[in-house]
């Protein structure tokens, strides 16, 4: 059994590897929504910009966002903390799932940016 270290480092070459702005699946457990934004274990300035936006639970940020960009336009939140906002959420999601359903994320995962890339290479 692989561990959560070595699972999180693979997540993440997998993000880098998707491209600058990355797609990432969210499913919106119970326990997704009601967990408090300090879970995502941020930096001390992602975590107050949040604070500051009005968003205290994962649910409310992932409710108010559609990706990095609406996250850019929070103030003082600038692209390093967008960057790392959207990691969090990935790992916390994906750490949350049963060992059963993290190959069909990471599947998801790859599947939404494979289409698009074909929309983008259409428009």
């Amino acid at each position: 059994m692989r561990s959560q270290k070595t699972e999180c480092r693979e997540l993440f070459n997998l993000y880098s590897r998707l491209g600058a702005r990355p797609r990432i699946p969210v499913y919106m457990g119970e326990e997704l929504m009601g967990a408090p934004i300090e879970d995502l274990e941020l930096s001390v300035r992602s975590f107050n910009c949040l604070r500051r936006a009005g968003l205290f639970t994962v649910g409310e940020l992932v409710s108010s966002i559609n990706g990095r960009d609406d996250l850019l336009r929070i103030r003082n939140l600038g692209a390093r903390s967008a960057e790392e906002i959207m990691q969090a959420l990935m790992q916390y999601q994906y750490l949350l799932l049963p060992e059963k359903q993290r190959e069909k994320y990471l599947k998801r995962m790859v599947e939404l940016n494979a289409a698009a890339e074909g929309h983008n290479a259409h428009c």
